[in-house]
């Protein structure tokens, strides 16, 4: 970095913490050195942090973090970053902890992005890519650029945010949505007992919900480019898409899941048929065209066997006519 940005690093750059007796100290780059060993277990690499049992509490404050974190269960860790392009980061890991908190912020300190991660057993984060999971998981801001966002947890929430992914996989019995706005191009929900939308604009090219239940639409909208997969059932139409909003019936009573049942199953039988067709039926019908093949070679055979025979029996016929004829003039 230059100097203006060095010495604005030197300024800015803290690492807060707190022992057993709830104090709250504080690391900078001057001290560092000297107090590292007062939170952070001695040993180990450059960019590895092993967080010492006795912290119950550990900020990383704008540090330009870049690296690895590893708590203990006693452990409330939080990342604060300023960064240059919403809510992207620079690549970190962070395992274990009794809680987790990741805020970014523009260059004005202005907050772009936050995370918010109870028993979080392994989160990665970089420039394109988020994998989070732990317990109970929020997030909430401004989510775009990213390319995947995978999140498995006991419950996950999406409050408050413009998002803009272009892969996203969601796992966990709670799964709620609200005032989100924005394009979630793959978007998988899994295992959902209860999943919600609430206040919320979001467009997907494919959607997939499986092992879910019926997911609840209040004052949202879900525009699918594509045929959505609920269940195993296709919903709606792989041309004209689908809109899914509160007056969609998800139950499986309703007429519209009756129909992608009845098309999704003619297409599952059509695919069977293709299947035992292609294994069952052509294999029978060449092993019925071998044998007409070799029936006919055998019928050729066989008719000139007999012509040859028949030959051979006229020949002999007309040498014994001739023979007679000789002796008669004789």
């Amino acid at each position: 970095m230059n100097l203006r940005k060095y010495i604005k690093y030197l300024r800015t750059a803290k690492i807060y913490y707190k022992l057993e007796d709830d104090k709250l100290r504080v690391l900078t780059p001057f001290n560092y050195i000297y107090k590292r060993g007062k939170v952070f277990e001695k040993g180990y690499a450059d960019n590895y942090y092993k967080v010492k049992k006795n912290v119950k509490y550990v900020h990383f404050y704008m540090t330009g973090l870049n690296g690895e974190i590893a708590a203990s269960d006693f452990t409330d860790v939080v990342v604060s970053e300023r960064v240059a392009n919403l809510n992207l980061c620079d690549m970190f890991c962070i395992s274990g902890g009794n809680s987790l908190y990741v805020a970014t912020h523009d260059k004005d300190y202005s907050p772009l992005f936050g995370m918010k991660v109870s028993n979080p057993s392994s989160v990665k984060l970089s420039s394109n890519r988020y994998v989070v999971s732990g317990e109970e998981i929020s997030l909430q801001g401004d989510i775009r650029g990213m390319k995947q966002l995978l999140v498995k947890g006991k419950s996950l929430e999406i409050s408050e945010s413009d998002i803009s992914l272009l892969s996203t996989n969601f796992e966990g019995d709670s799964i709620k949505f609200t005032n989100v706005k924005g394009n979630m191009y793959k978007f998988l929900a899994r295992s959902g007992r209860k999943i919600e939308f609430n206040n919320s604009d979001i467009f997907s090219d494919k959607v997939e919900f499986v092992e879910s239940a019926i997911p609840k639409f209040e004052k949202s909208l879900f525009l699918v480019a594509s045929k959505m997969v609920y269940n195993d059932v296709v919903y709606g139409d792989k041309d004209k898409g689908v809109v899914i909003d509160s007056m969609t019936r998800f139950d499986q009573d309703s007429v519209e899941m009756a129909r992608a049942r009845l098309s999704y199953s003619l297409s599952k039988l059509n695919e069977r048929i293709k299947g035992i067709e292609k294994k069952e039926t052509k294999p029978l019908y060449k092993d019925i065209d071998d044998r007409k093949e070799e029936l006919v070679k055998r019928y050729e055979e066989e008719c000139l066997a007999l012509e040859n025979e028949r030959v051979g029996v006229r020949t002999n016929f007309e040498k014994q006519k001739v023979k007679a004829l000789i002796k008669k003039k004789d």
